[in-house]
């Protein structure tokens, strides 16, 4: 594998923001036919997308120029709001000669950091936190050092509080503590997302909450 750079390695997405990863494989005979797929032992999910591959180098003659065999695909994500905290190896197959000639694997370790949005364009604290369902008075709050209801576009704000567990909390705890719902919890955690996260949270781990601060 020539990409990307240094192979098997760590790729950050950010929520909402598309990212295109590319990759590159080669085989040093120009005669074979490379492609490039997803690995079937760890399908694509989420609304992952990889392009065909194309072969952008090799020999078809003996006349061609070519030293090398090179394929390319572009592997394609656009983490949706609920998936602040995944992480997951994502791996991919270059096969030479469909299989015959080989197949070498290459898995990239994708985290969507939590807690966190990266500002587009025209975004302001209304609609980041109509997108999130949460309250823009509070998002904006979060966000102290921010003066304008209109963050600078590539800053990075907080969406909701970063928390540290503590021994014995719980989804049902934290959310009467902090007046909010375990569904919301869920929402911002990727890993607290199923039925069966959350019965006992691993202390001194970081969660996202969103802190109701209405008072009667």
């Amino acid at each position: 594998w020539e990409g990307p750079a240094g192979g098997n390695g760590t790729v950050v997405m950010r929520l909402l923001k598309r990212t295109n990863v590319t990759l590159v494989a080669t085989s040093a005979n120009p005669y074979v036919s490379l492609t490039i797929a997803a690995d079937p032992q760890r399908p694509l999910a989420f609304g992952q997308y990889l392009s065909p591959s194309v072969q952008l180098e090799g020999r078809a003659l003996s006349t061609d120029s070519a030293t090398r065999s090179l394929a390319t695909a572009t592997f394609e994500w656009t983490p949706p709001e609920t998936l602040g905290g995944y992480a997951s190896d994502i791996c991919f197959l270059a096969a030479s000669d469909g299989g015959l000639g080989g197949v070498s694997r290459l898995c990239l370790a994708v985290e969507v950091p939590k807690c966190r949005y990266l500002v587009s364009e025209g975004d302001s604290y209304r609609s980041i936190a109509r997108t999130f369902g949460l309250d823009w008075l509070t998002m904006w709050g979060l966000n102290v050092e921010s003066k304008a209801q209109t963050p600078p576009t590539g800053r990075e704000i907080l969406i909701a509080r970063e928390y540290r567990v503590a021994a014995g909390d719980t989804l049902a705890s934290l959310s009467g503590e902090f007046g909010t719902s375990v569904a919301s919890l869920r929402r911002l955690n990727f890993e607290l997302a199923s039925e069966r996260a959350g019965r006992q949270l691993r202390e001194n781990s970081t969660i996202c909450i969103f802190p109701n601060t209405c008072t009667d």
